[in-house]
């Protein structure tokens, strides 16, 4: 597939006896952003470190564009652009040098145009004479991006992109990665969940080495069942309308209480089948003539999904 761009299959990782990965398998697609989350010791930055070939799997196989990251590990390389956790800055060089000798490392073509592209696109025009080591730690992110994105990489693997920021500082990286990631393949990882709701197409979720989940967030809520919220704004009498909900088979809990000055009543409606007790109402609201202002279901946040998926692990 054309647009595929990372690949893994069975990759695992031992440490003397410690499994460090547990067979992981998964995919990448151009345009796709993929947030990998977990707690310490997850296994998530041993996953990146092995696909942008810095250590060994102890069994499995990667491919990155189609290159294999150990037979092809060169070609694969050459088409990532990384940012570590800590991000390999040289403190004492200004940003306009240390941009040309990562160029260089690279071996980038046309490195001058690429390099004020970067500058450019990571906004470091007012920095870019100034000694890294005397920069904002939000500033000395935006290097670290842009020496990711200096050889133009069809493929951006992010570790902790915005660790030890402040949310201005987080809502400005969010921004040049999701700006980055539209014609690229990206796979970042985060402690944020909420960085994550807001970032990604898909999350996997890892623990111990092994990857419990993969899916977007909405598709993770259904499948892990259990009971949702349909959020109800309607225009009828409230005892009859109340009355009418209670009878729908579906339905375990209501909530009421008034909106718009009493003009409407909003119904917290708690139900293990949303899509039933959705078709349900509509159908009563039309047979009463009552106005439905607004009816939609209310998704479990990443954090509640991620933490359940979790405590599923470990009852196992």
């Amino acid at each position: 597939m054309k647009d595929l761009f990372i690949r893994a299959e069975g990759l695992t990782k031992y440490y003397g006896n410690f499994p460090a990965l547990l067979g992981a398998n998964f995919e990448v697609h151009k345009g796709e952003i993929v947030g990998l989350l977990g707690p310490n010791g997850a296994g998530k930055t041993t996953l990146m470190q092995i696909l942008t070939s810095i250590i060994l799997p102890t069994s499995g196989n990667a491919w990155i564009g189609g290159f294999h990251i150990i037979e092809d590990s060169l070609r694969s390389r050459r088409m990532i652009g990384y940012c570590s956790e800590k991000s390999p800055l040289y403190l004492d060089m200004t940003v306009s040098k240390y941009l040309s000798f990562v160029g260089d490392l690279k071996e980038v073509r046309n490195k001058k145009e690429r390099i004020y592209q970067v500058i450019d696109e990571c906004g470091l025009e007012s920095v870019v004479g100034k000694i890294i080591g005397k920069l904002s730690k939000g500033f000395r992110q935006r290097v670290s991006l842009a020496q990711a994105m200096l050889n133009d990489p069809s493929v951006l693997i992010l570790d902790e992109p915005t660790i030890g920021l402040d949310p201005e500082q987080i809502k400005d990286a969010r921004g040049l990665i999701k700006e980055f990631a539209s014609e690229r393949a990206t796979l970042f990882s985060t402690h944020i969940l909420h960085e994550a709701s807001l970032l990604c197409d898909r999350v996997i979720i890892m623990d111990r080495g092994k990857i419990l989940a993969i899916d977007t967030p909405a598709r993770l809520d259904s499948s892990l069942g259990g009971f949702f919220c349909i959020n109800l704004v309607i225009e009828g009498p409230r005892g009859e309308v109340d009355n009418r909900l209670r009878e729908i088979p579906e339905v375990a809990e209501i909530g009421a209480k008034d909106h718009l000055g009493g003009r409407a009543t909003n119904f917290a409606i708690k139900t293990a089948d949303p899509d039933r007790v959705t078709k349900e109402v509509t159908k009563i609201a039309r047979e009463k003539g009552w106005d439905i202002l607004q009816l939609s279901r209310e998704q479990r946040s990443l954090e509640e999904i991620f933490h359940e998926i979790l405590v599923r692990e470990k009852e196992k």
